[in-house]
């Protein structure tokens, strides 16, 4: 059986270092163009997808928009929203549904809980 592949899109360390800790041999970028490359070169089981990212105009939902488009790719990806943005994040979980990707809304907050 393949290794689980995993590909964070996430800026912050604090928050990079958590998954880490969970997925050691994961992927990961900042960058929602790199994100998108990422996901046409390699088959994924996970994407964990932050709306926020710090830079610039760059965000999250270039990916989620991306893969609507693109439904073809790692169709059976299980996709985490784990962004503290509620109304962006909201917008792409709705947005991720409506092309049938499966999709589960959970902020980064509840992922780590009261212990971190």
């Amino acid at each position: 059986m393949a290794d689980r592949r995993v590909l964070v899109v996430e800026d912050e360390a604090i928050r990079l270092d958590w998954f880490r800790a969970r997925f050691p041999e994961m992927d990961t970028t900042d960058d929602p163009a790199v994100a998108i490359d990422l996901l046409q070169r390699h088959q994924y089981d996970s994407l964990f997808l932050d709306q926020d990212l710090g830079r610039g105009d760059a965000v999250g939902r270039d990916v989620s928009t991306w893969l609507g488009a693109h439904r073809g790719v790692n169709p059976e990806m299980r996709i985490f929203v784990h962004s503290m943005n509620t109304v962006s994040a909201e917008n792409i979980e709705r947005e991720l549904r409506a092309s049938d990707r499966p999709v589960e809304r959970i902020p980064f907050s509840s992922m780590v809980g009261p212990r971190g």
